[in-house]
């Protein structure tokens, strides 16, 4: 027996049994009924939104994170919304504000635009100029968040969606103008094949006698493909025996599993950086350029996520980074974004608006 957890519950007992060494206790005596604590867990969740209301007061800049999904087999829409900034002593604090059922008269953008800034509201917190807004890349996202906020796109959500299209799309619109086809043609059949067994065996019920369980595809879930495709080609050899007397042996039949191990080396890299940018204690946005250019060099596609300057000033603010080694091209861009955000703080600062006046 080992591990911090485990020596930390022993450590715990023995105090616990110094401290009554003559006494009786029974730990079910102890420990609150499961009833006990739902019938408080609205009271703990208004005490603690009380603290964050407090503390949202003195937050001169932060970033609220917004996403909008709808629940497949109910129906029903929701949208969640997070909070992250820096304390005084540059810790980074992440916040969820609610996980709310979005009942706005509509998913137009100046409709989910007011149900965001009502629930901030609840928190006497507002979008302003000096807020940051992370969302995914939807045009009904561009368009709420277009004003009033400066939003960043979501680069894992950049990533997803062009390894959604690689298997799923047969174009993909570059702007209004341009239509470019996805060549992806031997790999989208083989993740179609793969897909329809999985989907079958799960039906079906069947994966009980596999060593392990299968994945079906969900495009919202990062690297989704990867996902499937890893695990599928990890028992391919056990499958052969299930499918057997099965519509889907002759599908299987059509699967070169080398082609499968090709495929996920190939995402590989992409899972390695998604898993990475998901950081949850760690500001990540210094690590976006340099890991874009490892995609470009192993994919060699300047699509897979979009720069931004906060992306730029991140990087040339860090100290390992500020050369960029690994991306000359985006060096002098991030010197004329740091020099213009200087010489907009200059104006800030002179602006009459931001003088205070000292009582006498």
């Amino acid at each position: 027996m080992n591990g911090d957890g485990f020596y930390n519950v022993a450590q715990v007992l023995f105090e616990a049994g110094s401290y009554f060494p003559h006494s009786s206790i029974q730990v079910q005596h102890i420990f609150p009924h499961p009833t006990t604590i739902s019938r408080g867990v609205m009271q703990i969740y208004e005490h603690s939104k009380q603290q964050l209301i407090q503390i949202c007061k003195d937050i001169k800049s932060c970033c609220v994170v917004v996403d909008s999904w709808s629940e497949k087999y109910t129906g029903i829409n929701y949208c969640g919304i997070g909070l992250r900034f820096t304390d005084e002593n540059f810790k980074l604090l992440s916040f969820v504000l609610g996980c709310y059922a979005y009942d706005a008269q509509s998913h137009a953008a100046v409709h989910f635009r007011e149900f965001v800034d009502s629930k901030l509201q609840e928190y006497n917190s507002q979008l302003d100029s000096s807020k940051f807004v992370i969302s995914d890349n939807e045009p009904n996202m561009l368009a709420a968040f277009r004003d009033n906020c400066q939003r960043i796109g979501c680069s894992d959500h950049y990533l997803n969606k062009q390894l959604q299209h690689a298997f799923e799309s047969s174009e993909i619109h570059l702007n209004k103008n341009i239509v470019e086809n996805v060549n992806c043609t031997a790999a989208q059949n083989i993740f179609s094949l793969v897909k329809n067994i999985v989907v079958d065996i799960r039906r079906s019920h069947r994966q009980q006698q596999q060593s392990m369980k299968l994945q079906v595809y969900s495009g919202t879930r990062f690297n989704g493909a990867l996902t499937m495709l890893d695990i599928f080609r990890e028992i391919f050899y056990e499958l052969s025996a299930l499918l057997t007397n099965t519509k889907s042996m002759d599908s299987f039949n059509l699967i070169d599993k080398k082609s499968v191990d090709d495929i996920c080396c190939f995402l590989q890299p992409f899972d390695e950086v998604i898993q990475s940018l998901s950081e949850d204690h760690r500001s990540t946005l210094h690590k976006v350029i340099s890991y874009r250019q490892c995609l470009i060099n192993n994919a060699s596609n300047e699509n897979c996520m979009a720069i931004a300057n906060e992306h730029r000033l991140a990087t040339i603010l860090h100290p390992k980074l500020k050369n960029f080694e690994c991306c000359h091209d985006e060096k002098e861009n991030a010197i004329s974004a740091l020099k213009s955000a200087f010489d907009q703080h200059k104006v800030n600062i002179l602006s009459p608006s931001s003088c205070v006046s000292k009582p006498h």
